[in-house]
């Protein structure tokens, strides 16, 4: 039985004994234990990583992500530990000193002043292309994280290895310049030095999605951050025209005595279309490249409406619709004048339902067709059902139709799921979250989570319940009727006479008592756990 201790911010946990740690079960010898443990819980999948609970649902699922990093991929660094957190945000630092500090500050750094001013920024992307290789990743398309080394590799060679290098390489052709290797007038040369630090734009996405992890983390306003977004993004547009103008034009000689500020201030003007600039020429190139920046200004003015239009759409459509129903409820909570803790789980029950993305479940119904749904709620209980030992002896048919009887609830914590004797007349399997089995009295007996089930005997014996079942955090069940089940199976007797005689006799082995009749001495059968890590553990 799985009794591991399990405190929550919900339930305070009475069993004894101490709550599982798979890093003390991996590291139990050698020198420096305790560093080592710190240091592999660093680089492994962490509650506190903002991504972690859009692909983690539950304690279960994360024990079973914290195992197979340790079994499959030990040597791996999980891309939702806090270690690649922190270090994209110290990349993201360097990067953006790239984009915003570089192409400024370079034209007006003497040129032995320069290797010192960035003496980090070069050892910072060789650090990031070795850890790049030793970093899992989140594959967005089917939901799930990537740990195997080789589609580790392949995904990143296939990617932005061949840009990181090239963002290397200034590095180099700095100092074959300086060993006197390469001509420092030389047309080539020059050119080399100003467009491969470009290519450091290529990870202007990698930096963006960092911002938005910080903003999860931080809790920062969604609006603000598009806010903030949309300015560093129109600030790094004007950043590469500037450069990209300032460093073409200077090789013309009537542009020799004209500084930076002067390329920059110039092309802004263009861009925004409030003039030609501080200065003309009757050059065809100069000409051209006023053309150019009009256009890109016409770009980046339809882009200030797009993002403009994002801001408002986001603000007026799914944060107002979820804010109306959270409103609603409110006003009602107010009107009904319900306590606080009341209120507290009214709106648990809302965040968990629905994640903080507001949807319309009717809508949702209507657009969909029977079949389809009845598809989704068969496959997802799939696994679930072929676990209850008392429907091994039914056909693949029937378990098809008793899935699609299931119905779906929520219960939030400390919400009585089955009460130890009452009637049973139903089962059931628990989608996601945690529950606690507890005796008559009340004495915690063993916790149930993802996968597992109960109250399949009282589907075909009417008995009174012999336990309590309490939800220990907000948990996703599927519920399973007596009257749905005896509809499904009716038709073949036989099935049933076999389940109703096998029912009877677990029921008689769950039912042992003490002599005073209060306590279960054997809860095992009754309330099976069907976690897939301690049926591995019982098997060995």
């Amino acid at each position: 039985m799985d009794s591991r201790r399990e405190d929550t911010k919900y339930h305070k946990c009475e069993l004894h004994g101490e709550r599982d740690d798979v890093v003390t079960s991996f590291i139990d010898a050698g020198i420096f234990i305790n560093t080592r443990r710190r240091l592999k819980r660093f680089m492994m999948i962490s509650p506190s990583h903002p991504l972690t609970r859009f692909y983690i649902k539950s304690l279960c699922m994360f024990r079973r992500e914290e195992q197979r990093h340790l079994i499959k991929y030990y040597y791996m660094i999980h891309p939702m530990s806090m270690f690649a957190f922190i270090y994209r945000v110290y990349m993201s630092f360097i990067l953006a000193l790239n984009y915003f500090v570089w192409p400024i500050v370079v034209p007006y750094t003497p040129r032995h002043a320069k290797s010192y001013l960035f003496i980090n920024l070069y050892p910072s992307y060789i650090i990031l292309i070795t850890v790049s290789f030793f970093t899992g990743f989140p594959e967005r398309k089917v939901h799930t994280i990537v740990l195997n080394p080789k589609s580790v590799t392949r995904a990143y060679l296939k990617s932005l290895f061949i840009i990181d290098v090239l963002c290397v390489m200034p590095r180099l052709v700095r100092y074959l310049t300086s060993k006197g290797v390469l001509l420092r007038d030389d047309l080539h040369v020059r050119t080399l030095r100003w467009v491969l630090p470009m290519f450091m734009y290529c990870r202007y996405n990698y930096f963006l999605e960092t911002l938005n992890e910080v903003r999860l983390y931080t809790g920062f306003s969604t609006y603000l951050f598009l806010v903030l977004k949309s300015i560093l993004n129109f600030v790094c547009f004007i950043v590469v025209l500037s450069t990209m103008v300032y460093r073409i034009l200077r090789e013309f000689s009537v542009y020799k005595d004209k500084t930076a500020g002067d390329f920059a201030a110039s092309v802004v003007q263009v861009v925004m279309m409030v003039s030609h600039g501080r200065h003309t020429s009757e050059l065809l190139s100069d000409k051209l490249i006023s053309i150019l920046l009009v256009l890109c200004g016409f770009v980046i003015h339809l882009l200030v409406l797009v993002y403009a239009m994002e801001i408002w759409y986001k603000f007026y459509s799914c944060e107002n619709k979820q804010n109306t129903v959270y409103d609603a409820v409110d006003a009602l909570i107010r009107y009904k004048a319900l306590p606080v803790e009341k209120r507290k789980r009214i709106f648990l029950y809302l965040n968990f339902k629905y994640q903080r993305k507001y949807y319309k479940e009717s809508t949702i119904v209507k657009i969909t067709s029977e079949a389809l749904r009845r598809e989704i709620l068969v496959r997802i209980s799939r696994e679930s059902t072929q676990r209850v030992i008392l429907f091994n002896q039914l056909p693949e048919t029937i378990l098809e139709k008793l899935r699609a009887s299931l119905s779906c609830e929520i219960y939030l914590p400390g919400d009585v799921i089955i009460k130890a004797g009452m009637l049973g007349r139903c089962m059931f399997f628990i989608l996601a979250g945690t529950v606690v089995v507890k005796t008559p009295k009340g004495k915690e007996v063993c916790y149930l989570r993802d996968g597992a089930h109960f109250g399949e005997i009282s589907l075909v014996v009417n008995v009174a319940r012999v336990a309590t079942v309490e939800a220990v955090t907000p948990c996703q069940v599927f519920r399973l009727n007596r009257r749905q089940f005896l509809t499904v199976v009716r038709h073949h007797p036989d099935l049933l006479k076999q389940i109703h005689a096998q029912a009877l006799e677990r029921y008689a082995d769950t039912t042992t008592l003490h002599t005073d009749g209060s306590e279960l001495t054997s809860s095992s059968e009754l309330f099976e756990v069907t976690d897939p890590d301690v049926e591995n553990r019982a098997s060995k």
